[in-house]
Formats: C-alpha cells, sequence, structure tokens
C-alpha cells in the first residue's frame, strides 16, 4: 500500500488492527486526528509514522497506553499544536520521536525533554517567533 497512503481522509475504522507492528500513514494530508479508541487497543505498535500528516491536529490520549511504542514519526505535521500529556508514560520505551517541522506545536511535556535523541529539529523560540 506504499504510495497509496496519500488520499486517505478517514481512520475511524481502524478495526482489527490491534496487532500490528508498525503503521505508515505517512503523508496522509487529510487526516485531521486518529481515533482514540483503536490507537489505545493497538498494543504491539513498536512505530508510527504519520509524517507529513500535514491535516494532523491533535493526538489522541489514548497513545500512552502504547507500552511497546519506539519509533513515532511526526515530522512535518504543520498542524499539530499540542503533544498529549500521556505521550510522557512512554518516556522510558520511546527511543525515537521526530519533531521537526512542526512548526505549530506549542510545547513538548517536560517529561519527553530529557529522552536522547528523541527530539529532532524542534523549533526554537526563535524559529517560532519568526514564523508568526
Amino acid at each position: 500500500m506504499r504510495g497509496e497512503t496519500e488520499n486517505i481522509s478517514h481512520t475511524h475504522s481502524l478495526t482489527q488492527t490491534s496487532m500490528f507492528q508498525s503503521m505508515i500513514l505517512a503523508k496522509c494530508k487529510n487526516i485531521t486526528s486518529l481515533p482514540d479508541d483503536a490507537i489505545g487497543d493497538m498494543q504491539s505498535l513498536s512505530w508510527l509514522d504519520l509524517r507529513n500528516c500535514k491535516g494532523l491536529t491533535r493526538l489522541p490520549d489514548s497513545i500512552g497506553k502504547l507500552s511497546r511504542l519506539r519509533q513515532l514519526d511526526l515530522s512535518g505535521c504543520k498542524n499539530l499544536k499540542h503533544l498529549p500529556g500521556s505521550l510522557a508514560k512512554l518516556k522510558d520505551h520511546l527511543e525515537f520521536l521526530n519533531l521537526s517541522n512542526c512548526i505549530s506545536l506549542e510545547e513538548v511535556p517536560p517529561a519527553l525533554a530529557c529522552i536522547q535523541p528523541v527530539i529532532v529539529g524542534w523549533p526554537t523560540d526563535a524559529t517560532k517567533s519568526g514564523s508568526t
């Protein structure tokens, strides 16, 4: 399905995905959010690729239940404004978090700031103020 995800606009029917180990929804520019109940049930998920999902505005709180999540790529999610506080529950497991070019992101939960080398390309205050 590589290359065909760009036109996906709805993720409300992510049933029977609880055994997925990876999910690539990169470049799904029409997705604005992910279903809270389905994401929380994906206990085997270790890699979630949402890069360049330019319409994505939020992540579900249930993402904090993904205790096996090791890699989360949110780079290029230009409309993502907040990360749920529940994401901090993954600080002991998450090995990679790419937030580069998340230009609308207002803050990162403090618990995630200490993870190495998690935060890639986090915009500085100078960068953010220059883009407004």
